[in-house]
């Protein structure tokens, strides 16, 4: 997992002296939504999982 980090970021945090912390954010519900008619379907993640189909 820090060779992928330090890959994508261009940055390794295990070179430092210092203690680095760093987190995988792995959201579990992603909604999205600008009108009030949209509120039904606006589940875009579900259970840590893309919904397919939305609406």
């Amino acid at each position: 997992m820090g060779d992928a980090f330090a890959a994508k970021t261009g940055f390794d945090p295990r070179r430092l002296t210092g203690r680095y912390r760093y987190f995988r954010v792995r959201p579990q519900r992603i909604q999205a939504w600008r009108e009030e008619n949209e509120l039904a379907g606006r589940d875009l993640i579900r259970e840590g999982r893309r919904v397919d189909t939305i609406g």
